[in-house]
Formats: structure tokens, C-alpha cells, sequence
């Protein structure tokens, strides 16, 4: 029994590297990063580094720009929402945007997109209208944002019309569909200064020794608390909750 599920793993590992050379097939991106660390010195009078780790980095340096493409590898059914960005939650791809454009490994870049890869995830609901390896194929798809501008993005995915690597990206004669999450330049470095005011406020509240206990609710969900494995041994109560407003779409990134 063990050798069957270790052969099916396997040939489940194989479709998978199979599905996403397949997927670079359409990107014009010829450099890559795995697992690469990226350390950006902050500046405070005691000296703070802020690190991170990012899965994948596809880029290549084109004209006078670096393009950028991230993705972070994900088991299971992940979901990306940057709509509570704005109060330092769903905060992961938004951070790897600001490392990538704070390093010195890169200069001038353009960010062509910044996405999940969900792997090793067998809950595929079946049609008749497709075949099984082709529900697979869709099921690996990149879910996240990509730049609205086709300049800097098809060079990462050529296929951005009615794309083949990225889902529900499609573009008609009046541009992308509704349902196309993308961001213009100007959204994605809004994100980037967004990232930077949270990570300067968690720098000073840290050296400040404020570790005050109030988790945040958006909605009807105790973000703060939602996946805590310390809850019975926590003194919160309900009064230590700040609600925030709900944002249903990401509206705080246009320019004021």
C-alpha cells in the first residue's frame, strides 16, 4: 500500500514539474531565483534587517528595466485577497513585491505579476466538457495579480490574451475582462510603501516593547485569532478586538 501511494506521488510530482515547463514555455523571462533570501537594512537607530524568502523569481533585464514575475508554491486550495493589505493582513506576496524592488540584486524593476501555485492538491471537480488532465493542467494555473500593462506583461505570459498560465486573465477588443485582476504600476507601488509603512510601524513597536493585545476583526472574522494555537492560555477578551472596515475591493491604492 505504501508503494502504490509513493508511485502515485511520484507520477502526481512528474505531471506537475511537466505542467509548469510547459507553463514557461510562453514567458520570454529567462533568469530565475529558488528559495532566494533577501535582505533589506532598515533604517533606525539600532540597526534592523528585515528578511525574507521568496519561492520563485522569474525576470530578465529587457532595455533599461528589470521584469519581474513571483510565485510562491502552495499545497492544498489557497486564496489571495490583498484587499486587507492596507491593515498589515494578507501581507506575504505584497512583501515580496517590496523585497524584490528594495534589493540591490535588481534595479528598475517592473513587476509583470505576483502569484500562488497551488501543488499536490487532488480535489478536482470533474465535466463533461473537459478531460481529466486538462482540469488538472487548469487546476495549477497561477492565481494573483498581474500588470495591466501588456508591455510589461507579455513578456512574462505571451498567452495574457486569453491566457493559458494564469486564471481568469482574458482581454477583449475594450481591454481585460472584470473579473482580470490587474494593477497598474502606480497600484503595485502603493503596495510596495504600504508594505514599508507597516514593517517601519512593527520595527518601532518592537523597540518600543509594545506587544499590545489587540487582534484585529474585518467582517465577522477575529483575524488576529483566526489560526492562534495559544487561545486558551491567552488573556484576550472581546473588548481587546478592533474592528476594522471591510474593504471589497482594493479601492486604498488609487493616488489620492
Amino acid at each position: 500500500r505504501e508503494l502504490f501511494f509513493l508511485d502515485k506521488l511520484k507520477s502526481e510530482i512528474e505531471f506537475i514539474i511537466k505542467t509548469i515547463n510547459e507553463q514557461l514555455e510562453y514567458s520570454e523571462l529567462d533568469k530565475s531565483m529558488y528559495e532566494e533570501k533577501i535582505y533589506i537594512d532598515k533604517s533606525n537607530d539600532i540597526k534592523v534587517t528585515f528578511m525574507g524568502i521568496i519561492d520563485k523569481i522569474i525576470y530578465d533585464d529587457i532595455d533599461d528595466k528589470t521584469i519581474v514575475s513571483i510565485i510562491d508554491y502552495k499545497t492544498g486550495n489557497p486564496h489571495i485577497n490583498i484587499n486587507d493589505t492596507i491593515y498589515g493582513i494578507e501581507m506575504q506576496l505584497p512583501i515580496y513585491i517590496y523585497l524584490v524592488k528594495k534589493s540591490d540584486k535588481f534595479s528598475n524593476v517592473y513587476i509583470a505579476g505576483f502569484y500562488l501555485q497551488k501543488v499536490l492538491n487532488n480535489e478536482i471537480s470533474r465535466d463533461n466538457k473537459h478531460s481529466y488532465e486538462k482540469l488538472k493542467k487548469d487546476n495549477l494555473k497561477l492565481q494573483g495579480y498581474s500588470n495591466e500593462d501588456v508591455n510589461i506583461l507579455r513578456y512574462f505570459d505571451s498567452s495574457y490574451m486569453d491566457s493559458n498560465i494564469i486564471k481568469s486573465l482574458k482581454t477583449s477588443s475594450k481591454g481585460f475582462y472584470a473579473y482580470s485582476k490587474v494593477l497598474d504600476n502606480n497600484k503595485i507601488d502603493k503596495l510596495v510603501s504600504i508594505v514599508d509603512d507597516k514593517i517601519d510601524s512593527a520595527i518601532n513597536d518592537i523597540l518600543d516593547g509594545k506587544f499590545d493585545i489587540n487582534p484585529k476583526r474585518i467582517g465577522k472574522i477575529n483575524k488576529g485569532c483566526e489560526f492562534c494555537k495559544y487561545k486558551d492560555i491567552c488573556f484576550m477578551n472581546e473588548k481587546d478586538i478592533v474592528t476594522l472596515s471591510e474593504y471589497k475591493d482594493i479601492s486604498f491604492l488609487e493616488n489620492k
